[in-house]
């Protein structure tokens, strides 16, 4: 129990970032596309907002694994094979289902060993598209005990020279060849052959960020003048992420996804200490009593919800949509959604577990 009340604002962040994977994955995602004004303001916002959804998984992964010492005799019979194991049992529902759901409709359906081997490895099946995290997630257990002595020989400035090159690479260079081209220039385009992969690459800087604000940073004497930086720089974060996006939208008459991470590892870096803060010293209550154990337990459904979420669209979400278009906004149809999925997602994990194997792997 003490690791519980030490660790419950974990609980709520992957309850937090769950309900925003599930988010991200609906219309109202990418609302601000076909919508202008004031509107396309708000829904551009908070699409920017709701990208710290998997660097927060990322992160709560590396600021629990990393201070570990494993061998990789230990990470693949206890981590790597879970993984595996998990990739080939729900995508081989999800090959299941769309098979019957091409049946039904009368509608022939590839089914075939040779298909769902190739597709898992190429992630290449139908449906299977919110899956991606499980394979960055398998990557970065591959390289778990390497990263696990990494973390611990690393200092403070190493981690903020990670942050600056991440800064570099991921924020600075596209928004400097926005300038370029407003002004005529060529854009920098730099080669394949150079990478910076731990300061760049989600499932590796992610987990070293989540390991330095456990183990380097005390919420406890975080001072408000400190954490107001942190807020603004966000908030100019997000802000530079809209212009761009808008910028992008304006001159090619069609509007991406290409800018809204720009400063996601900003958001999320506040969002984290925020949580962390608000559950351990603002309202210690959320951590305690009968609410930590009911946290404690949807957090424990939280991998099972994101898992089974394709599933239940398939089968649901077409007629869920149809029936509430009409009446209701497409924002709240979608965060209506994500109710449904988390809450009906949460029954079907808790059944689940009840199962020798699933108990084992979720």
């Amino acid at each position: 129990m003490e690791k519980t009340r030490k660790k419950i604002y974990y609980e709520w962040m992957r309850i937090l970032a769950c309900g925003l994977v599930i988010y991200n994955h609906l219309n109202a995602y990418t609302l601000y596309m076909n919508s202008s004004g004031i509107k396309q303001g708000f829904y551009m916002f908070l699409t920017m907002l709701t990208r710290i959804n998997v660097p927060l998984f990322f992160m709560i992964s590396g600021a629990l694994l990393l201070s570990k010492k494993e061998d990789f005799n230990t990470v693949i019979s206890k981590r790597i094979s879970r993984f595996v194991l998990i990739i080939l049992i729900f995508e081989l529902g999800i090959y299941i289902e769309h098979y019957i759901h091409a049946l039904v409709r009368g509608e022939t359906y590839l089914f075939t060993i040779k298909r769902f081997i190739y597709g898992v490895l190429s992630q290449g099946l139908d449906g299977i598209v919110a899956y991606w995290y499980l394979y960055a997630y398998l990557g970065f257990l591959f390289m778990l005990p390497f990263m696990q002595r990494i973390a611990k020989d690393m200092k403070k400035q190493d981690f903020y020279m990670l942050i600056l090159l991440h800064f570099v690479f991921s924020s600075f260079i596209p928004i400097l060849n926005i300038i370029l081209q407003i002004t005529g220039n060529d854009a920098i385009n730099i080669t394949g052959n150079f990478s910076v992969p731990l300061a760049t690459i989600k499932a590796f800087f992610y987990p070293l960020l989540g390991y330095y604000l456990e183990y380097y940073v005390d919420v406890k004497t975080l001072s408000k003048k400190k954490i107001s930086v942190l807020f603004i720089a966000s908030g100019i974060g997000i802000l530079l992420s809209c212009l761009c996006t808008l910028y992008e939208g304006k001159t090619t008459g069609t509007y991406t996804q290409n800018y809204v991470q720009l400063f996601d590892y900003l958001t999320t870096i506040v969002a984290f200490i925020t949580i962390k803060y608000i559950v351990t010293v603002a309202v210690p209550q959320l951590s305690q009593g009968k609410l930590s154990k009911i946290i404690c337990l949807i957090g424990s459904f939280t991998f099972g919800i994101y898992l089974l979420d394709p599933y239940l669209k398939l089968i649901f979400y077409k007629k869920y949509e149809t029936f509430t278009e009409p009446y209701l906004p497409t924002i709240i149809v979608s965060i209506g959604w994500c109710m449904i999925s988390m809450i009906i997602g949460g029954i079907l994990t808790f059944i689940l577990k009840q199962l020798p194997l699933f108990k084992k792997i979720l």
